[in-house]
């Protein structure tokens, strides 16, 4: 029988919507929960099952609605502190983070998470034209130099990010242009968020999706609800913009 491909997964939708055409790789990694059961009197060792817990990851190449791919030329605003930085962005990425408390009862054979809270990081690295500013903020040990707004535009998503600057970096190396990074840390609430779904969601706290996947043609059907538990959005230079999420089943799967 001749191995299966990428060719061969048939179904994956996520919510209302298939992303079948919309992904470029998928990981399902259910786990056996198994606790330490080894006597005193013995040599090797013994596992009781106690739990299951189903995480599955996805690589979305974001695109609008028609499928055509959002890349770095989508990107039409990327504004910290009030500073436009477009033009000398090369590269960046938007993590978030669901934080999450396990809720499953003693009886319950699958664990479940429950939404506790939502954090976010903005990386931003960008070519070095004038002063590097951001390095310059750190350096000034201000905390009112570190508070900026985020004004994000990239075709995928667009919104306004309350953050302080947490890192700066600076880099010169030989035959190549000066470059400058600067790690952004969420805080406080997003404003004017709009754009992809799950991006939207998670970034909203409410990262909550039912999904079927069929890995090979006629081969079974996952089915089930997750938590989108983390996203990282990356918007590089010359790239398609993809977004990695990690979800986490809630509830009980099926497969038939």
């Amino acid at each position: 029988m001749p191995a299966k491909t990428h060719l061969d997964v048939s179904l994956f939708t996520l919510g209302a919507a298939s992303l079948l055409g919309r992904f470029s790789a998928i990981g399902l990694s259910p786990e056996a929960v198994l606790a330490d059961a080894k006597a005193v009197s013995q040599r090797y060792g013994r596992k009781a099952h106690v739990k299951s817990r189903f995480p599955f990851t996805l690589t979305e190449l974001l695109s609008d609605g028609a499928g055509e791919r959002y890349t770095n030329l989508s990107i039409t605003a990327m504004t910290i502190g009030g500073t436009d930085e477009l033009f000398r962005l090369r590269g960046g990425s938007l993590d978030i983070r669901t934080l999450t408390d396990e809720v499953s009862g003693e009886a319950d054979v699958w664990e479940s998470e429950v939404a506790t809270g939502t954090e976010y990081t903005v990386e931003s690295n960008m070519r070095v034209d004038v002063d590097p500013a951001w390095m310059n903020a750190v350096l000034s040990g201000s905390s009112a130099a570190l508070k900026v707004n985020v004004a994000i535009a990239l075709g995928s998503l667009s919104a306004i990010l309350p953050c302080k600057i947490g890192r700066a970096n600076f880099a010169a190396d030989v035959n190549k242009a000066q470059m400058e990074g600067v790690t952004l840390e969420g805080d406080g609430d997003p404003t004017s968020v709009s754009g992809n779904p799950q991006l939207v969601s998670i970034l909203a706290g409410t990262g909550s999706f039912a999904y079927a996947a069929k890995l090979r043609g006629g081969g079974a059907t996952i089915a089930g609800n997750a938590l989108l538990k983390q996203t990282r959005l990356a918007f590089d230079n010359a790239a398609v913009q993809t977004a990695a999420h990690s979800f986490v089943n809630f509830g009980t799967p099926t497969s038939s």
